[in-house]
């Protein structure tokens, strides 16, 4: 499972199972990081803080971490996707910590 990106692939060519989710943002606290379409779309103004002082504790943006509650509302409200994993039979489950701290909850 992940989160949509505006520079999401949308052909994988893998044999796994990757489901795309477009983020919601319902409480609109995450309008400069989530666009209209419901992608992560960190503007390359925002990746270039990321790479060029993301280093550093003060240089990260502190208004990026609403990606957390979207992630955590798209992935708890969406029903069918929590039974369609549940019934499934997985050996292996990747997470991006990167403000996804519900899907690491939601694999164990």
């Amino acid at each position: 499972m992940r989160y949509k990106q505006s520079n999401s692939h949308t052909n994988l060519n893998t044999n796994v199972t990757v489901v795309t989710l477009n983020i919601k943002d319902k409480l609109g606290t995450c309008g400069r990081y989530v666009n209209s379409k419901g992608e992560v779309d960190i503007s390359k103004a925002g990746a270039e803080i990321l790479w060029n002082m993301g280093h550093t504790v003060r240089g990260l943006p502190y208004d990026m971490f609403c990606l957390t509650d979207c992630h955590c509302d798209t992935l708890f409200s969406n029903k069918d996707l929590q039974e369609a994993i549940i019934e499934s039979d997985f050996d292996l489950v990747i997470v991006d910590l990167i403000a996804n701290e519900c899907s690491l909850a939601f694999a164990q």
